[in-house]
């Protein structure tokens, strides 16, 4: 049997080995395990059959099981045959894919990895080369999944690991604009849990250039601030990112004080309500709105305008003024609800609110 010694000098013995085999070359390479000395002799120099197999042990690597990935395992057939490389994970899984899948999926060939193996033989009836990588398998296994295009399982996989996955691809040369867009099982799956850590997905959406799901967090960063980014945060968002989302928040501000300071029109004048009338209304809704506007943030709700411009209409008795307040306060209301919640490149788009 065909047998060879690793880095460290122990004997490698192939998993299709037969057990008589084996215990014949054990017996042929270590000599000590062949002694006929008794056990129970206590002379000197005396070597027990313990200690030899002691030291028997020391140089020889028993065969192991092999963990195998259950939607990528040797017998796994997506239409292209079965897997003729063996991706390992850090925590020994084996995943069997097609070479040139991942060639076609990446632009580096697989980080430079599936180089080594370019020119190996598909044809032989030769052990599959393997590749050991460092990621662990639920990360992996995910990659692979979003490489050939199948369902995974997403229920109990947490937000942190799906963002891993992100970098992971990005590393061995997978094209995130394809992989990771809207419509897309793992964009959905982040998106789904986004509410949980809006602040890191969106660093990670900046850092690969991901404007659709920077563009989803953002609306969960209205009210954060800032000011107050842990350390080296900024650097990680880089400086388009950081100014699209500052100038959010900002613009947000700003439009809902514009929106606020504009009063309610007057009517005609009778003889219940003539121009003073007129100017204590619009008095009293410059007072509540920039009373309320002073410190209002970008993520103000429309409940909340209504319930700070509701004191405005309780003292009026004019029918007409009171029609003409609530025509403001659902005017207000409505232009604030079309006030753009995201991120954009062209923050020229806010202000057509106004318009």
């Amino acid at each position: 049997m065909d047998t060879s010694a690793n880095e460290h000098g122990a004997i490698d013995y192939p998993l299709s080995s037969n057990c008589e085999d084996f215990l014949n070359d054990v017996m042929a390479t270590n000599p000590m395990l062949n002694r006929k000395d008794d056990v129970h002799s206590g002379s000197p120099g005396h070597v027990s059959f313990a200690s030899n197999l002691e030291a028997w042990q020391s140089t020889t690597r028993l065969p192991c099981a092999i963990i195998t990935s259950a939607a990528f395992s040797a017998s796994c057939d997506y239409g292209e045959g079965r897997g003729d490389v063996v991706l390992i994970s850090r925590d020994a899984v084996h995943f069997y894919v097609r070479r040139s899948r991942l060639l076609n999926a990446s632009h580096t060939n697989f980080a430079s990895l599936l180089l080594l193996f370019i020119s190996h033989d598909t044809t032989s009836e030769h052990v599959s080369p393997c590749i050991t990588l460092t990621e662990d398998a639920n990360i992996l296994e995910i990659v692979l999944h979003v490489i050939y295009g199948t369902p995974y399982q997403q229920e109990g996989l947490d937000l942190g690991t799906l963002l891993e996955v992100i970098g992971t691809l990005h590393k061995y040369g997978i094209p995130l604009d394809t992989h990771v867009v809207l419509g897309q099982p793992l964009f959905e799956g982040i998106a789904l849990q986004m509410h949980q850590d809006a602040l890191k997905v969106y660093i990670v959406a900046a850092q690969y250039d991901l404007f659709e799901m920077a563009s989803i967090a953002s609306s969960y960063l209205l009210n954060y601030p800032l000011v107050f980014l842990p350390k080296g945060t900024t650097s990680k968002l880089g400086p388009a990112y950081l100014h699209m989302l500052y100038s959010l928040q900002l613009a947000r501000v700003y439009l809902l004080q514009r929106i606020l300071t504009i009063a309610p029109e007057g009517h005609e004048p009778t003889v219940l309500c003539g121009r003073f009338e007129h100017e204590v209304v619009k008095s009293a809704w410059w007072h509540v709105t920039t009373d309320f506007a002073s410190s209002a943030h970008a993520d103000v709700s429309t409940a909340e305008i209504r319930e700070a411009l509701y004191p405005v209409l309780l003292p009026l008795i004019c029918a007409e003024c009171q029609n003409s307040v609530q025509r403001r306060i659902d005017e207000a209301v409505l232009r604030w609800s079309r006030t753009p919640r995201t991120i954009s490149r062209d923050m020229c788009e806010f202000y057509t609110v106004l318009a």
